[in-house]
């Protein structure tokens, strides 16, 4: 029996890495049976340079879905993956724009692991193995308890319950018919932590397959880190405007998941600032964003509430969780 496969990718604004990732997506020895663009209102010409530069003989395979407005990472997400299920695809395939199948296997090798394993027509999410060059995995993954950054750290041909959201993520229908889409109204950042709670809450098998490789570039600025107490601290510090949706959304995240979630939060928000005051450039501005972002935080609010430009949103309407 077989089974349909569609790619969702969520795009912004960056149309030639759009086209990398497409491109790679046609290379694959497992044939996707549709690949879905969802473009958060791009101005850059996304669509015209799309179809310019891939192949006319590929046209039917593209889905090109251009939103009214940019509705963010959770938006695109939650609007792509509704849009699969509802055409029906037996699994749905996840990845933004920047990433990209490290190689033609990337996608053969995923739905080999859900034949040898038996895990057709069940709820199930596995992801490829995220990695930004030959040696260094791009946000780390969890072994025995502990994240590593390094690919020959990895001990496993698998990495059993985890997953790195959306890069290279494969869905069942079977997954969204029981635990519903991606959250709308994080923007960006934490909407795909936010989903994989969900998944594992509801019990649901997750794994990362260590031989399925996806390229993602890394957050982390590798040459830039410090050593206290024996670990390791990273550099990985965003515009003001990310470190407000990261800082909000994963203390919401916690509030839905977490126990003592005030406590947690507070040692995360305490934490946060200490990075910006080791490695922010505009230190000031940073604080003031993630100590807003913070509380609103505490009173539950999600929405697009700063632009990507740095002001506030002036049609930004208070949700709550």
């Amino acid at each position: 029996m077989s089974y349909t496969i569609s790619a969702v990718i969520v795009t912004y604004n960056r149309k030639e890495l759009l086209l990398k990732n497409i491109l790679s997506c046609q290379e694959q020895k497992r044939p996707l049976d549709k690949i879905i663009i969802i473009d958060n209102h791009s101005t850059d010409g996304t669509r015209d340079y799309i179809f310019k530069e891939i192949d006319k003989s590929y046209y039917d395979k593209i889905d090109y879905v251009y939103l009214d407005e940019n509705v963010g990472g959770s938006g695109g997400f939650s609007f792509g993956v509704k849009y699969a299920y509802e055409k029906g695809y037996d699994f749905i395939w996840l990845m933004d724009d920047d990433g990209r199948p490290w190689d033609e296997n990337t996608l053969q090798n995923l739905e080999l692991y859900i034949k040898n394993n038996h895990l057709y027509n069940t709820p199930v999410m596995i992801n490829s193995l995220v990695q930004c060059d030959e040696e260094n995995l791009t946000f780390g993954e969890f072994q025995d308890g502990e994240i590593i950054y390094h690919k020959n750290q990895i001990k496993y041909d698998e990495l059993k319950g985890h997953c790195s959201l959306f890069n290279g993520t494969l869905i069942s229908k079977e997954l969204v018919k029981k635990i519903g889409i991606p959250r709308d109204d994080y923007f960006i950042k934490g909407d795909e932590k936010e989903y994989f709670a969900r998944t594992l809450k509801n019990g649901i098998f997750t794994t990362t397959v260590v031989n399925s490789l996806y390229y993602h570039p890394s957050p982390i600025k590798w040459d830039e880190s410090i050593t206290i107490f024996g670990k390791t601290i990273f550099n990985n510090i965003e515009p003001g405007w990310k470190e407000y949706y990261n800082m909000r959304n994963v203390c919401l995240n916690n509030k839905l998941y977490q126990k003592n979630s005030s406590v947690v939060n507070f040692k995360n928000y305490i934490k946060r600032c200490l990075k910006i005051l080791v490695y922010g450039e505009n230190k000031a501005y940073l604080l003031r964003m993630v100590t807003i972002a913070y509380n609103h935080s505490k009173k539950g609010y999600t929405g697009k509430y700063f632009l990507p430009n740095g002001q506030v949103n002036p049609d930004w309407v208070p949700q709550t969780i």
